[in-house]
């Protein structure tokens, strides 16, 4: 088996209406040692994207240079899906890459009218994400022989590259991460070989269920326990999900379950996903995706040391077991709930399945000749309006008048206006952003040629001046 690293850089943070710049990839053999010289493609910035200027400024993308070397979205993400699949059997890794990178390749390829998933298990192929590895040493006190800083984040790629002397040559260019990656990867292998293989060896889903649900209790190791609690948490299973079957539902321990049982599964579900001073209790169920190798480990008699709160977690265990079926109940109907209908470009997880399922013969068809496929040659609504965005997007020369002027439409309405959806930034915010970055005095020359460069091809592309 052979081993894909691969990084991005972005125009911001929301995979649904942001785009990647900067794709790069290294194979490596089982010994991560490097096959083949880097992979590396670049994206053109799409004309209905504003990035944001405090993307630019950190990973100095200059959006010309783009428009000169870069190809087309299409393109670019038929080029990055035949990396990732390769030729089968190689696991993908990246660094922190399953809540960001792995989830802006799958709607670049949504987009695009490409396989969203395949690429993570097609012919033997699977994901693995090497942040979480770490977050598990840390956790237990794994990392022995890898030095790591005091500072607010030490396990951030920068940061551990620093503080071990590992090739990084430049934080946030994608080539450099990907290299920075493979490195830390060698020196798991040499000082933490049980970790990195205990690991890895979860991306077996059955191993991975078998922890979750063999016993009462089972550690997870995640980010979203935090610094504080070095990342560890003790979990006990509730049920399996009631539609997905790689996942399993789970309580953290360290909630108190008597919080939620006077509440109704909208009322919880509303505490769930609040945010800041709105969320005013911790609700304890936690998704376990068994397909996306988490950390998870089998209690043992060192936890009880580890944990910060373990007599709170042996409280709340004795009241989840007490209440278990009404727990059970509610997250039957908690995340059996709808998931609700968003923007045609951030509507992956609303009936896609369904529809591929309804309209195989026109995808393959599309896939085998783009060029040539028409609207109409499709049977779901879905189907043939993403393929209008993706020719106006790509190939505007191939849309007729009507449908020229009707996307221009939308893109000033939809886009570059003031309302645009959730996670995109309108022109005022965009602008305000812009203002901000640019008068930074620690700005450095290449970084203030790249939002010089920003402002200059947004006036070209829009006829949009930034206003100082």
């Amino acid at each position: 088996m052979n081993f894909l690293f691969y990084d991005l850089e972005t125009s911001g943070l929301d995979e649904c209406f942001d785009q990647i710049f900067q794709f790069a990839a290294i194979r490596t053999d089982e010994n991560f040692n490097q096959i083949g010289e880097p992979i590396e493609y670049f994206c053109k910035l799409r004309s209905d994207v504003l990035p944001a200027p405090i993307a630019i400024k950190i990973n100095q993308i200059d959006v010309r240079e783009l428009d000169a070397k870069g190809l087309c979205e299409f393109e670019f993400a038929r080029s990055v899906e035949a990396t990732l699949q390769g030729d089968g059997d190689q696991c993908i890794i990246g660094y922190n890459s399953t809540d960001f990178d792995d989830k802006f390749i799958r709607f670049l390829l949504y987009r695009n009218l490409l396989p969203p998933y395949d690429w993570t298990w097609v012919n033997g192929n699977s994901c693995f994400d090497l942040f979480p590895v770490l977050c598990l040493g840390y956790s237990f006190g794994r990392l022995s022989g890898i030095k790591i800083d005091d500072g607010s984040e030490p396990l951030r790629l920068e940061n551990l590259a620093k503080c071990n002397d590992l090739i990084h040559e430049q934080a946030h260019d994608a080539v450099s991460d990907v290299k920075a990656t493979i490195e830390l990867a060698k020196l798991l292998r040499e000082k933490c070989p049980k970790l990195l293989d205990h690991a890895l060896s979860l991306r077996d889903r059955v191993k991975v269920r078998q922890i979750a649900t063999a016993n009462d209790v089972f550690c997870l190791s995640t980010k979203t326990n935090g610094y504080d609690d070095k990342f560890l948490g003790l979990n006990t299973q509730i049920c399996d999900h009631p539609i997905f079957r790689t996942s399993v539902i789970t309580w953290k321990l360290k909630c108190d379950p008597a919080n939620i049982l006077d509440l109704t599964a909208d009322e919880i579900l509303d505490r769930m996903y609040a945010k800041g001073d709105d969320r005013t209790i911790d609700v304890g169920f936690e998704e376990l995706k068994i397909n996306k190798s988490p950390m998870v480990v089998p209690f043992s008699g060192e936890v009880p040391m580890l944990l910060r709160d373990h007599d709170l977690c042996v409280r709340n265990l004795n009241a989840v077991r007490a209440n278990l079926a009404q727990l059970k109940s509610l997250a039957g109907d908690i995340f059996n709930s709808e998931i609700p209908e968003r923007e045609l470009d951030a509507d992956l997880y609303v009936g896609f399945f369904q529809d591929v399922d309804r309209d195989q013969r026109g995808l393959q068809a599309f896939r085998k000749d783009p060029m040539n496929f028409k609207p109409s040659d499709f049977t779901v609504k879905r189907f043939r309006r993403q393929l209008l965005r993706l020719k106006a997007r790509n190939f505007p020369d191939m849309l007729s008048a009507s449908e020229n002027e009707r996307y221009l439409r939308w893109r000033a309405d939809q886009r570059l206006g003031e309302n645009p959806p959730d996670g995109c930034l309108c022109w005022t915010e965009f602008e305000k952003e812009f203002l901000e970055a640019i008068i930074d005095p620690q700005l450095t020359e290449r970084q203030a040629l790249c939002l010089r460069g920003l402002r200059e091809h947004i006036a070209k592309i829009h006829g949009r001046e930034i206003t100082s």
